[in-house]
């Protein structure tokens, strides 16, 4: 998608000014508009013939607003998020040590991280039962008993 003339034409420069960018149905935004699915099959010939980094860098020359679909393998390849260091290293109880998705943003004078590992199925039931609810340590107990909580999936 493109938001205004300017980045149109930027699109065009970036796909070599094929001829088909200069018929009518191209010619403002509302025929684009319009066309949109003949311009798609256009873009879409454009682009599946090159390297998704490759259009991103061409359109960006161009000033136009671009960045590439990522899988999660291209994600933690990625080289602008590994110098941010975006991926954290962290422990698991359960499944060991592997890098997560770290903070979003980073700030100046607090740095944000990943404190502790995912919550564990049931990890926090003793404290939200006991504590927070209530309940006594008899009802927790038959509570575990009759299976109503606990931290194993039912019949593993």
């Amino acid at each position: 998608s493109v938001f205004s003339d300017e980045q149109w034409q930027g699109l065009c420069r970036a796909m070599g000014n094929p001829p088909w960018t200069k018929e009518n149905n191209f010619a403002n935004a509302l025929s684009r508009y319009k066309n949109q699915d003949e311009l798609d099959r256009h873009i879409e010939e454009w682009t599946s013939q090159r390297d998704k980094y490759d259009i991103f860098h061409i359109l960006q020359k161009e000033r136009v607003p671009a960045g590439p679909v990522m899988d999660e393998k291209d994600c933690y390849n990625d080289p602008h998020l590994k110098d941010r260091g975006f991926f954290e290293e962290v422990t698991a109880p359960e499944v060991g040590t592997h890098l997560y998705p770290g903070m979003t943003w980073k700030m100046s004078k607090t740095q944000g991280s990943i404190r502790k590992p995912p919550v564990r199925l049931g990890e926090d039931n003793e404290y939200v039962y006991k504590t927070l609810l209530g309940v006594s340590d008899e009802e927790y107990a038959e509570l575990e008993k009759e299976e109503h909580i606990g931290m194993d999936y039912i019949g593993v």
